[in-house]
């Protein structure tokens, strides 16, 4: 990746975290400061590791709950070879990237994982009551840092599969009302009457590798909270299929995905839309508010999920469209 691709990313969650809404790329870690040594080696193995082979950043002087302080880049120099001495034999390969935003300055850690697995020594071994365990393979479960499992190094040590790169190219949650309106030649969305709710997000997916990928519906995820008239709203997923970007010619929708009641097939790059739906007995008030919306798109080829989050700005009574998306990758 380059550098400015890097300072994208970077500048991307900035403006998530200044904005307060959370952080739910589970590549990413903020720290507000540097860490102690020994400490961010175990850290950052163990994150490295549960990675599966996808790229992860590290954001020195950004907190979620303090905002963005800054950081000295004058303390990389020194801070780095100790965390490599950390490791044994090989330390995940990193680029540093110095960010300016604001009046401060964020260092970026973009961190390569593909030659995982990755090893650090046990800092009190060879102390006494240090125990006999000299080094340690780690592993991040959720955001807490342990030693890897059997089953984890199953899937460490298994085939590489490379997350797709998914494209979100607008989306929309509205609401249809069961009351049919002739004058205006669909649905009326009354306030009181049995409704159900659509999402639809045009996504372009890219697989990153040459192995078929398969989305089956069953394993994905929509939610959606809207003040005042949602609240954390579970959707079924329901259509993952091509655009036809002309139905009045005898074209296939894509030449690289194919789709069914059950799943998707991608073979390569393809355009297609996610159709998701959550029926409501009686529509609330038309009084609301901003919403969010996230989305879990999962893959049977690999325990891991796409996930997209975005916030949802009312456009007009009962429709919203997506804003401030972002896609990231489950571990």
């Amino acid at each position: 990746m380059k550098p400015s691709d890097i300072e994208s990313w970077t500048l991307d969650i900035i403006a998530r975290v200044r904005a307060g809404q959370p952080i739910e790329d589970t590549r990413v870690e903020l720290k507000a400061e540097w860490p102690e040594a020994s400490k961010a080696a175990r850290r950052l193995a163990g994150h490295a590791n549960a990675a599966r082979g996808e790229p992860i950043l590290w954001l020195i002087g950004v907190d979620e709950k303090k905002g963005v302080v800054g950081a000295a880049r004058r303390d990389l120099a020194s801070w780095l070879p100790q965390v490599c001495a950390e490791f044994d034999q090989l330390p995940p390969p990193l680029i540093d990237v110095n960010v300016p935003t604001g009046d401060t300055t964020v260092v970026a850690l973009y961190v390569e994982t593909e030659r995982a697995p990755f090893v650090v020594r046990n800092p009190v071994f060879g102390q006494q009551g240090g125990g006999s365990v000299e080094r340690e393979v780690p592993w991040r479960d959720g955001t807490k840092i342990r030693s890897v499992r059997r089953e984890d190094l199953l899937r460490l040590l298994g085939p590489l599969r490379r997350m797709p790169k998914v494209e979100v190219l607008g989306g929309s949650v509205e609401a249809r009302g069961s009351k049919y309106n002739p004058v205006e030649g669909g649905y009326s969305k009354v306030a009181g009457e049995q409704s159900q709710w659509q999402i639809k997000i045009p996504l372009y997916i890219v697989p990153m590798d040459t192995q078929v990928l398969t989305i089956p519906f069953h394993r994905c995820i929509a939610e959606v909270s809207i003040a005042g008239i949602l609240e954390e709203a579970n959707f079924t997923v329901r259509r993952l299929r091509p655009i036809k970007w002309n139905p009045t010619i005898a074209v296939p929708a894509s030449v690289n995905i194919v789709t069914s009641e059950s799943e998707t097939v991608i073979r390569g790059p393809g355009k297609v839309e996610l159709e998701a739906y959550f029926k409501e007995e009686h529509l609330s008030s038309t009084s609301h508010g901003s919403g969010r919306l996230k989305v879990c798109l999962a893959l049977a080829e690999v325990d891991r999920s796409v996930v997209i989050v975005g916030n949802l700005l009312p456009v007009k009574e009962y429709v919203f469209e997506m804003a401030n998306i972002n896609v990231s990758y489950s571990v």
